[in-house]
């Protein structure tokens, strides 16, 4: 932990971490608080150089370290030399702030116990979702069990008590997918009794002495490091939350990365991200849709924008013509969010175009500071410009004939055609009956270059 003392308070400036490997983990204490120390002066090295700073530890060995001159630990004092520092002893019991994570206390202290390995199912926080999040498959845990009888599944209570999470975050347990099994004629809280993987929450009573503490309509769920809680998916089940997850018309048959982030939101069962990937990799429609990505001849610069809505851009997307007489979508994305917004048109005359974008998105989002086009017919004309030029809004366009200027919005159009063509192979109906399903599974799906949902970045 690197702090500083500000108005005799000691404030955190940033915390750091590493994991030793196999051959320093057999080193002394000493050899590894002395190789903490190190770590940390060199990871901070930039705020240390040429500033006095002390080093406290709760190792008081390490005070004499000006007096051993022998080996790896020489070496290792010379490094710290050039700097400015003095050592001090803090003792264990005052050390928390470094020692915090070594010294829980353990939550269940029991007698006459045995040490049992079990399925670590409903026990392991989940980081969230984060950005570069990578899944970890859990095999088990070894906790302190004592000798009981064997109980059913209906011992666990239906009341509440004082384990239970505030009203608040029970509101949004992943309704949708305990809805849509519910739909189906799946009773989730059954199935989830039935599951042998999941015994190891059933047998929370008999451990604790109460039930298990994520419980919601009598659906077990699984907390995270964020407010999210997790639907505990029985083995019976994996197959229809895969589809709810991905074939779905609200999920877009998105790639095994996003529809990972999405079941993160939503729900856990053990080994997740290898059935996801199996999955994506077996659709029959995204097999044949998928196409090679073209590797791009030269670096690719990025538009920048601040803010949301500040610089967007717009094209027009030829489709076939359906009963309802529309024949193009007009594709407006937003730089910041990549939030994306479309409209099925009849045409795709100056007028109509001009009409669609003020009354329908600008009208919704606000003037947006930029408006990037190609240079199609319906954006150069007298009316866009003069509808641009009305609200002051800033017009720019692509080289001709180079649609790589406008990269993004060209990239999504090829999201939506692939979308829009897998779709229809599962679901009866028409393109423009399935625009609002794709729009929105492409704006609650992760984005790859901001990390985040752009319906997150837009509304919260």
């Amino acid at each position: 932990i690197l702090a500083q003392v500000q108005d005799n308070l000691e404030c955190v400036i940033a915390y750091a971490s590493h994991v030793l490997t196999k051959a320093e983990r057999k080193w002394s204490t000493y050899g590894r608080e002395l190789w903490a120390t190190v770590w940390a002066v060199r990871h901070f090295r930039h705020y240390l150089c040429k500033q006095p700073f002390t080093i406290v530890t709760d190792h008081k060995p390490l005070l004499g370290l000006n007096n051993d001159h022998t080996g790896r630990r020489a070496r290792w004092a010379l490094e710290l030399d050039p700097y400015d520092w003095v050592d001090v002893h803090r003792e264990g019991q005052n050390h928390l702030n470094a020692d915090a994570l070594s010294r829980r206390p353990s939550e269940i202290t029991m007698e006459d116990s045995v040490s049992t390995t079990i399925p670590a199912v409903a026990l392991i926080p989940n980081n969230g979702v984060a950005k570069n999040e990578t899944p970890h498959h859990v095999s088990g845990c070894t906790t302190e069990q004592p000798h009981t009888p064997n109980h059913s599944s209906t011992d666990i209570p239906d009341s509440a008590d004082n384990t239970s999470p505030p009203k608040e975050k029970l509101n949004d347990l992943s309704p949708p997918l305990v809805f849509a099994l519910s739909n189906e004629g799946h009773d989730l809280s059954v199935h989830q009794q039935q599951d042998p993987i999941l015994a190891v929450v059933r047998k929370w009573k008999i451990v604790v002495g109460r039930r298990p503490p994520h419980w919601h309509m009598k659906v077990y769920h699984k907390a995270s490091k964020e407010p999210i809680y997790q639907v505990l998916v029985p083995q019976k089940l994996v197959d229809r939350v895969l589809w709810f997850l991905h074939g779905n018309a609200t999920s877009g048959h998105m790639a095994a990365k996003k529809t990972l982030r999405r079941a993160h939101q939503l729900c856990y069962w053990p080994f997740m991200s290898r059935d996801i990937h199996a999955w994506c990799e077996k659709c029959h429609s995204c097999q044949a849709r998928r196409t090679p990505v073209p590797r791009p001849q030269a670096p690719m610069k990025s538009i920048v924008a601040d803010k949301p809505f500040q610089e967007v851009a717009a094209d027009i997307l030829e489709l076939p013509i359906t009963s309802c007489g529309n024949h193009y979508v007009l594709v407006v994305q937003d730089y910041f969010t990549k939030y994306v917004n479309l409209f099925a048109l009849p045409d795709q005359r100056a007028m109509t175009v001009a009409k669609c974008l003020f009354e329908n998105y600008i009208r919704e989002h606000g003037v947006p500071e930029s408006l990037h086009t190609d240079q199609g017919r319906q954006f150069e004309s007298d009316v866009v410009k003069h509808l641009c030029q009305l609200l002051g809004i800033r017009k720019t366009r692509t080289s001709p004939y180079h649609p790589q200027s406008d990269g993004m919005v060209e990239q999504f159009n090829r999201t939506l055609i692939d979308q829009l063509s897998k779709t229809p192979l599962e679901h009866s109906g028409e393109w423009d009956d399935y625009l609002n399903q794709v729009v929105l599974a492409y704006n609650t799906s992760t984005h790859s270059s901001t990390g985040f949902t752009p319906f997150f970045l837009i509304h919260g």
